[in-house]
């Protein structure tokens, strides 16, 4: 930990420097980034000898990749031919199509990310049904 805010000191004197107060948040989004893989190191290392496997949980289905991907395309295309300049028939064109595209990922995470689904209905939903109830 000593290491990653000395890294960070250092990393925001020189991005401050160099690009201002922006630089400033691109050092904490570095310094944040190399947090998260110093973590993920140490709980795959931790559990390394163990037949758990906790990080298994950060992966997402293929399809849904798929899916994120197909919608990010779709999205800059339409953007690209559809949003701003050609009118407002063309812009509700280019929204209808991220709508579609959001409901696409919505159905995709409901059919592919179960435990996540299960977490939201058993710990988040739950909890703001039992408060509507009293």
């Amino acid at each position: 930990m000593l290491a990653l805010s000395f890294v960070f000191l250092c990393m925001s004197y020189f991005l401050t420097y160099w690009q201002g107060s922006i630089g400033f948040i691109f050092a904490n989004c570095f310094n944040m980034g190399i947090r998260i893989a110093h973590s993920i190191h140490y709980i795959y290392r931790y559990f390394e000898e163990s037949p758990y496997r906790p990080l298994k949980g950060l992966l997402i289905s293929p399809l849904l990749t798929v899916v994120y991907v197909i919608s990010g395309i779709t999205t800059g295309v339409s953007e690209v031919f559809l949003c701003c300049d050609n009118g407002w028939i063309a812009r509700l064109i280019h929204v209808a199509v991220g709508a579609v595209c959001f409901i696409a990922t919505l159905a995709t995470i409901f059919f592919t990310e179960t435990k996540l689904i299960y977490f939201v209905r058993t710990h988040i939903l739950s909890r703001y049904s039992k408060e509507g109830l009293k």
